[in-house]
């Protein structure tokens, strides 16, 4: 359970959560890839792409010729590192009055209201003038304090705050971050980062920073069975995945985790899942380790290779209880959720099922089954669309949780320890 709480305190970007996933897996001997050098099997290695990273072990058996189906099988367990919040955006300084603002705009689905009256910060990647102009510098850019604040507009102002408004990204969400005083000069954001990076302001040439949530997860209930926090989605099943892959063991196949940015926002990017990155970097591995493309193609098809998308699924309720399927709810603390849905927003069928049942029922996991209410077309995962590319067998599975997307949510606390011994023995 510490190493989710510790994700969620240092992956406060898709950057910071890729460096700390890469500690873990570095402290655990994993090594960085390289396909110039020549890599040995019964190892581990991860492929870093910055806010998306893809770790793989090569296991003892794998490759060999004899019962091919097997010991070329790839089990994958794919996450993302991205969630909802906002960005800043360039030349982000507004003066309004005395007050400085930062202008962002919204990423992903965030429930509005819920990000007024936090403490805020800014974290992600900042490039700066290198030796020449295809060698940029990155840098990682994360002060760990509240920098900003949306503050609400007193109910006194406002007297129907209650009744339910519309909130509008470029007035009611543009966070304060400091005022202006006499005789002294405006802070530019531009600064503000250079200070906190030793620069200077004109080295700095371009910048993908995250307002986050500055508070930290917590345990809480009178048994201790919650877990609140910011980024649950969909830090919960990076670690899980991540966790998963250390622990188990298997002589046969290659196992996988990938994850990758920008779920929130489509994914139809260099490093999402609606990509060719995964197939393209699983093409290269074969190839590198001495299997032709052949091999490859069989192997993604065989039955012995298999895709878990690890998302979040949305629990009931206790208040809402209507906005869910009548004969299907969703409990905290009653296991992960296999996600289903008759128009495929989900990658599992029937057949994907009935190989994650079979794996709780011998290992006594507890799991459960989510589909959406009929008058709710409900969100979507990546799921479907690396199984897509990829052409392989593949489910959605994935923590319950209250309150998605909104700047803190909260799952159970046993659900996560379901989840991980899941993927444990999926990976064994």
């Amino acid at each position: 359970m510490y190493k989710l709480l510790d994700l969620v305190k240092n992956g406060v970007s898709p950057f910071h959560t890729v460096k700390r996933i890469r500690e873990q897996l570095e402290k655990a001997g994993f090594l960085l890839f390289d396909f110039s050098q020549s890599n040995k099997k019964e190892q581990g290695y991860f492929i870093d792409l910055g806010s998306a990273l893809f770790a793989f072990k090569v296991n003892q058996n794998w490759g060999k010729k004899e019962d091919s189906q097997q010991n070329h099988s790839v089990r994958i367990a794919a996450a993302h590192t991205d969630s909802p919040c906002f960005r800043l955006k360039p030349k982000a300084k507004i003066k309004n009055g005395k007050y400085l603002q930062a202008n962002v705009e919204v990423y992903g689905g965030v429930i509005r209201s819920t990000w007024m009256d936090r403490p805020l910060s800014l974290a992600g990647r900042v490039s700066c003038k290198g030796q020449n102009a295809w060698q940029p510098q990155s840098y990682l850019f994360h002060p760990d304090k509240t920098l900003l604040t949306i503050p609400n507009l007193a109910i006194h102002l406002n007297p129907k705050a209650n009744q339910g408004l519309e909130i509008h990204p470029q007035k009611e969400l543009i966070p304060i971050y400091s005022t202006i005083e006499e005789q002294m000069k405006e802070i530019e954001i531009s600064a503000i980062i250079a200070k906190e990076l030793k620069k200077k302001e004109e080295e700095i040439l371009d910048y993908e920073l995250y307002v986050y949530n500055h508070e930290e997860a917590e345990i809480w209930g009178i048994n201790q069975e919650f877990i609140s926090g910011p980024r649950l989605d969909n830090l919960t099943s990076v670690q899980a995945c991540i966790s998963g892959l250390l622990d188990a063991k298997r002589e046969d196949g290659l196992d996988m985790v990938a994850l990758f940015d920008h779920e929130e926002i489509g994914s139809r990017t260099k490093q999402g899942a609606n990509s060719a990155v995964l197939g393209n970097l699983l093409e290269r591995i074969f190839e590198h380790f001495g299997l032709t493309r052949k091999d490859f193609l069989q192997a993604i098809a065989g039955n012995e290779s298999f895709l878990l998308s690890v998302d979040t699924a949305h629990a009931t309720h206790p208040n809402y209880g209507e906005k869910y399927d009548p004969t299907n709810p969703v409990y905290l603390n009653s296991g992960f959720a296999c996600k289903l849905s008759s128009r495929q927003s989900y990658a599992t069928d029937s057949m994907a099922i009935a190989i994650i049942e079979s794996l709780c029922r011998e290992k006594g996991i507890s799991y459960q089954k989510y589909v959406n209410h009929s008058d709710i077309a409900g969100g979507g995962t990546l799921g479907v669309l690396a199984s897509a590319n990829l052409a392989m067998q593949a489910a959605d599975i994935g923590l319950p949780m209250l309150a998605m997307h909104s700047a803190r949510e909260t799952i159970g606390a046993k659900d996560v320890l379901a989840l991980t011994q899941f993927l444990t023995e999926f990976f064994s």
